[in-house]
């Protein structure tokens, strides 16, 4: 069967859509409302905003399937996603006897497609998270009322998107909010208790953050949180984790199913990669940015009990120890809080 192309840079693409948080299986009113209204104003009995993950495609929003999602390979929309000219729309009039689709099993199979219409969908950066496709099991030519709704969607969506990212991230270190981390963390512990997974966070500190913007000053330090930002991002870059700005100079990583040796194993790697910045404090230039971590992990039925708001405070409370121990260091424990080097 056909295999679809790669886009370019697709590592970066994907980080993009986890940075969006589209694939989180919660709804979004505004990509279902613009869903609803491209399959009003067409007729077509399928109408997916299709997000585009490693291994498979996701729908964030969907009308007249019960699927959720399906395999990357199957995805016509991994072909749209990959034309050089990302405003086109890419069409299929009878996929039945198109080379690369006619084996494919949404064709063979339900909801035995035969057209296919779909443009690609940007995000604020320029990288194509996935397409708003029009589908349906009998062939037919892509009509003006078919393109100018493509269209249409497309501006809509990537309007939304735009928003979505604002409402979610912050804007000075590009990472997810506080606010979101708060509603995604809690999600993540829900899941913890459910399954009885462990689940560690990371409360990170900037060293004498106040001592820097002393020295070189508020458009200095925002270099700074934003460098930091990247470095933990890279830092915490497994399927599920989840990097914060928190409040100031502070972050927070979540780190569902991780125990503590992993989490002490990411808090490490933390304080390595800022170091690698080599951000000089003073004007000789001899000491450099650091960050200080604290750990802590739920391991145990009994932990889980606690909720978020439990790990949260234990991991604030490392944190202060190991800003008290010099900084540069990190200080994770189990609930109950206890000191480990």
């Amino acid at each position: 069967m056909f295999k679809p192309p790669v886009p370019a840079n697709n590592e970066a693409r994907i980080e993009t859509i986890a940075e969006l948080g589209l694939l989180d299986p919660s709804y979004v009113s505004a990509f279902d409302n613009i869903v609803a209204l491209t399959q009003l104003a067409t007729g077509m009995p399928i109408c997916l905003f299709s997000v585009l993950d490693r291994e498979r495609q996701f729908f964030k929003a969907k009308l007249g399937i019960d699927v959720r999602e399906t395999a990357r390979h199957m995805a016509f929309c991994a072909s749209a996603i990959c034309q050089e000219n990302l405003d086109d729309i890419y069409f299929i009039e009878n996929a039945a006897e198109h080379p690369d689709f006619q084996a494919n099993p949404l064709v063979i199979h339900s909801p035995n497609i035969r057209f296919y219409a779909g443009i690609p969908i940007l995000a604020p950066n320029r990288f194509p998270v996935g397409t708003v496709c029009l589908i349906g099991d009998q062939p037919r030519p892509l009509d003006d009322k078919i393109r100018k709704a493509l269209k249409a969607a497309k501006a809509l969506m990537e309007d939304a998107l735009l928003l979505h990212s604002r409402s979610v991230t912050d804007q000075r270190t590009g990472l997810y909010n506080r606010r979101y981390f708060e509603d995604q963390s809690a999600k993540e512990w829900r899941r913890a208790v459910r399954h009885l997974l462990p689940i560690t966070l990371l409360m990170i500190d900037m060293d004498h953050f106040k001592t820097y913007l002393d020295v070189h000053g508020d458009a200095a330090g925002d270099e700074a949180l934003a460098g930091v930002a990247t470095r933990l991002r890279t830092a915490a870059n497994r399927p599920g984790d989840f990097v914060a700005h928190y409040s100031g100079e502070k972050f927070v990583l979540l780190l569902p199913e991780t125990p503590i040796t992993g989490g002490q194993q990411i808090a490490q790697r933390c304080i390595e990669r800022i170091r690698e910045l080599n951000l000089p404090y003073g004007a000789g230039g001899q000491s450099f940015l650091t960050i200080s971590v604290g750990g802590s992990v739920a391991n145990h039925d009994s932990d889980l009990d606690g909720g978020i708001k439990s790990l949260l405070k234990a991991a604030e409370q490392n944190l202060s120890r190991a800003k008290t121990a010099g900084g540069d260091g990190q200080v994770c424990s189990l609930l109950p809080p206890a000191v480990h080097s």
